[in-house]
């Protein structure tokens, strides 16, 4: 029997197929490097997905099992067996266009990631965004309300994925129960004091968050009030 499922690693998310009677898994590292991928569907021999980036609206893409090497499972993390069947139209502001100009990369600090997105034509202002859960994550895909922000506002954003978020293994993720509150709090000003040093034209900083990034929003407001302009909560 083969499980296929959409999987968070790291700071995005992968198509997996997990051969339930050996125990292995496939695809592990794979599926889109600067992307996310999620199942949407299955059935008649086939899997169905949607694909998108920061900036980039979701596609639609097709697997079908005859189009992969036998076995066909071990293909599904390969991005070139899967076949376009939607891509968003228009392009440009206004026309509902499948992307925006924006700049989105990766940053490694210590264990953990976040996602640095910046609009088009720079900003001189930062909002740091802890997510919720906390046992939950930011993913490098696109994303309405960061879109928003982005476009409208435009703003850079910094979504943490602080110790304790999801897709960077069990001993991470077990690493924040008992240090919530300081942990998550010593990462997101870890993460900001990296991408400052790496944006020096960024002189703003605001922080915004629900759920527990809302009780993280308050924590790095009360014990870092000299660093922040603005706190939503």
């Amino acid at each position: 029997c083969v499980l296929f499922v959409t999987s968070i690693q790291r700071s995005r998310t992968v198509v997996l197929a997990i051969d339930t009677e050996k125990g292995q898994v496939m695809g592990e590292g794979n599926t889109g490097a600067n992307e996310s991928w999620s199942l949407i569907g299955a059935g008649g021999g086939a899997l169905v997905a949607s694909v998108s980036a920061p900036g980039r609206r979701p596609s639609v893409h097709i697997f079908r099992m005859s189009s992969a090497l036998d076995p066909a499972f071990t293909r599904v993390h390969d991005p070139k067996y899967w076949a376009p069947v939607y891509e968003p139209s228009g392009s440009g502001e206004g026309e509902g266009g499948s992307s925006s100009d924006c700049t989105a990369s990766v940053l490694a600090t210590g264990s953990f990631e976040s996602i640095l997105l910046e609009p088009a034509g720079g900003s001189d202002t930062v909002l740091l965004v802890p997510h919720g859960g906390p046992h939950s994550a930011h993913i490098f895909a696109w994303n309405l309300q960061y879109e928003f922000l982005l476009r409208l506002g435009g703003y850079s954003l910094l979504l943490v994925n602080y110790r304790g978020s999801v897709g960077f293994g069990n001993d991470d993720l077990l690493s924040l129960p008992g240090h919530v509150g300081d942990h998550d709090v010593k990462d997101c000003m870890a993460a900001l004091d990296a991408a400052l040093a790496q944006r020096k034209a960024l002189k703003k900083v605001g922080v915004m968050g629900g759920s527990h990034g809302g009780f993280l929003t308050l924590h790095l407001l009360g014990q870092h009030p000299d660093r922040f302009d603005v706190g939503v909560v």
